[in-house]
C-alpha cells in the first residue's frame, strides 16, 4: 500500500505530466492555427498579413505559459489527491 503522502504525490505528478504533454502539443498547434487564421482573414479582406501580426508572443511567454499551466494543474490535483489519500480502499472496493 501507499502512504497518504505518496498518493497525493502520485496524483499531482500525473496531473502535472498530463498538463505538460498537453501544453507541449497545444502550443505549436495553437500558434500554427493563429498563423493560418490570420492569413485566411487577411486574404478574405483582400489584404496581406503583415509580419508583425505573427509575432504576438515572445520566447519568454512561450515558456512561461505552459509552466504556469503545469503549476495550476498540480495545485488543482491536490484537492482530489487529498480525498484519495483519506479514502479507505477496502470500503470503496466493497461498494463496487
Amino acid at each position: 500500500g501507499m502512504s497518504p503522502r505518496q498518493v497525493i504525490v502520485m496524483v499531482g505528478a500525473s496531473a502535472g505530466l498530463l498538463a505538460l504533454v498537453g501544453g507541449l502539443v497545444a502550443m505549436p498547434v495553437g500558434l500554427s492555427l493563429h498563423h493560418v487564421l490570420n492569413d485566411v482573414i487577411s486574404n478574405s479582406a483582400g489584404n496581406e498579413t503583415p509580419p508583425v501580426a505573427y509575432a504576438v508572443f515572445n520566447g519568454y511567454e512561450l515558456v512561461l505559459i505552459p509552466l504556469l499551466g503545469v503549476g495550476v494543474a498540480i495545485a488543482a490535483a491536490l484537492i482530489p489527491g487529498r480525498w484519495a489519500a483519506r479514502t479507505n480502499v477496502v470500503e470503496v472496493l466493497h461498494a463496487e
